[in-house]
């Protein structure tokens, strides 16, 4: 806790010296389905920056993240007592030359816990059964980037970005509750045979559900290798393509990685993603600009399918300090039963500069 005070007076400290300080709320909700229950997220996120020079910005961050309840839970009458999740980030800038952008940024979020329910379907020979999912789980991450811009003022130009990630997890996982609509008991073998028989594309779903009920904690080392180029077309219109690709040294089928990973920045993920793929064009009208954007991509194989989207984002220029925008966006995931589930984002921000 003392660390965590630590970082939030620095980034406070931040934002009081920033050359530019803005805030962001982020509403998630998805539909929740039989065996995929979503609950909706609240994400407040603060972020400042200043200048050290004329070739080094400083950055600081920090974001709190809410669960809300779940049907599902609250039918069963489990405890829903998430707390929490926040995540401290730093950044580091240097422009190496009039063309040359390097960054380094740091990740820290804190344990936290949080509650969520595996189902199982009913069939026509045993009822519906619920578990309560407690998971606690902490990150530590760093990313390095090289950007390279053209910088002209041609009715064309370019600038491309190469990046490296890098994150460290504690993922503590476990099942206090199992509960049938009809007041049935189940051993955790029962439940670990149920389960896996209606997830049959899972990979090593026993062990993982054996991992849970001993009370086992796995680490989760991902790198994070991304891509990007853009191209400025008379000096007022982006079109972009970013690419990201995820390696994990350890098997990431944890049990419920959508609240195992709330802090990691993915948004609602069903599972741990294997790529993305995001081309986006953003034309700028005066004061007004509009970034209009699509994605697709697959989750690691054994876990889940894929997912793909579609997004906007609003902003206005009200002078040449303030400004403020809202994104919305559309998501759709198929699991590893092959049932699609939607879910939606929105958020509001806004931005200072002096």
């Amino acid at each position: 806790m003392r660390r965590a005070a630590a970082l939030i007076a620095l980034v406070l400290a931040t934002a009081a010296r920033a050359h530019s300080v803005s805030n962001e709320v982020i509403v998630s909700s998805g539909q929740s389905t039989e065996t995929n229950p979503r609950p909706a997220v609240f994400t407040d996120s603060l972020s400042g920056s200043f200048d050290l020079g004329e070739d080094w910005t400083v950055s600081g961050g920090a974001s709190v993240t809410l669960q809300g309840a779940t049907g599902a839970a609250t039918s069963a009458g489990f405890d829903q007592s998430s707390s929490p999740v926040t995540l401290f980030s730093g950044g580091l800038d240097w422009w190496a030359e009039e063309h040359w952008l390097a960054g380094l940024t740091l990740d820290l979020s804190p344990r936290s816990t949080q509650f969520s329910v595996a189902a199982i379907p009913a069939t026509s020979t045993s009822p519906a059964v619920d578990a309560q999912v407690r998971s606690e789980s902490s990150q530590l991450g760093a990313a390095l980037d090289l950007s390279w811009f053209s910088s002209g003022q041609s009715g064309l130009e370019w600038s491309f970005n190469v990046g490296l990630g890098f994150s460290h997890s504690s993922i503590g996982q476990s099942i206090p509750n199992v509960r049938t609509t009809t007041g049935e008991t189940l051993t955790s073998d029962e439940f670990t045979q149920r389960y896996c028989a209606a997830h049959p594309r899972i990979r090593n779903c026993a062990r993982n559900l054996n991992d849970a009920f001993s009370g086992t904690r796995r680490p989760l080392d991902v790198e994070r290798f991304s891509a990007s180029a853009t191209a400025t077309i008379l000096l007022d219109t982006d079109v972009s393509l970013f690419a990201e690709y995820y390696v994990y040294n350890q098997d990431p089928g944890v049990l419920d990685y959508r609240v195992a990973a709330l802090a990691f920045g993915a948004g609602m993920p069903i599972a741990p993603l294997q790529y993305l793929i995001r081309p986006e064009v953003q034309h700028r009208f005066g004061d007004l600009s509009v970034r209009l954007w699509a994605e697709g991509g697959e989750y690691v194989a054994g876990t889940a399918q894929n997912t793909a989207g579609l997004g906007a984002k609003v902003q206005y220029r009200f002078s040449k300090a303030f400004r403020a925008w809202i994104t919305a966006a559309g998501h759709r995931d198929v699991d590893d039963r092959g049932v699609s589930t939607n879910w939606s984002t929105i958020s509001g921000g806004l931005g200072y500069r002096w």
